[in-house]
């Protein structure tokens, strides 16, 4: 039985099939980044964190009514799935969802999901984070100054976050 709560920030993992780099090509970054940016219009629904990157998406955010936890996941992956047109199906394979109950565990998050560009190279190093389109470092820039945000990022140990949070994981 899975228990979504009320009031709470959700840590929200999906990757594709395999690995498949579905979101290697812009257009498709774009359209997975409009999906995830218009359930605040759909839900009472906030991010705080996210980064797209060549095959899986991560996303901190804060949500009123637990109960949308499912509905937000289905349509941001069944929605881009359905999007896709230059992609075959099925392209999810499997998600991570995790509450976020402490402030450690909120940053810890927050440095995994800013230093996943670094940590994937997709960018050359942790100071290049701003060159990043897909994610919303430079956001974050206006709410906490740079040697903070980079503070964050470094204070996660190797990037792993799969060592230290519980998780849960579902296949689709």
């Amino acid at each position: 039985m899975k228990f979504y709560l009320d009031y709470n920030y959700y840590f929200l993992t999906s990757r594709t099939i395999d690995g498949l780099n579905c979101f290697e090509n812009e257009d498709n970054r774009k359209l997975l980044l409009g999906k995830i940016l218009s359930m605040q219009s759909i839900y009472d629904f906030s991010y705080d964190s996210y980064c797209i990157l060549r095959n899986h998406y991560h996303i901190l955010f804060y949500l009123k009514t637990g109960k949308d936890v499912p509905k937000i996941i289905q349509k941001i992956n069944g929605g881009v799935s359905f999007l896709l047109e230059n992609i075959s199906k099925p392209i999810w394979d499997s998600y991570y969802i995790s509450n976020v109950f402490n402030q450690e565990a909120y940053y810890k998050v927050m440095g995994y999901i800013l230093g996943n560009p670094w940590k994937h190279g997709l960018v050359e190093d942790i100071y290049d984070l701003n060159k990043y389109e897909y994610s919303n470092y430079n956001n974050l820039l206006t709410k906490y100054e740079k040697k903070s945000i980079l503070e964050i990022i470094g204070n996660v140990k190797n990037l792993n976050w799969e060592l230290n949070l519980p998780v849960e994981k579902y296949k689709y």
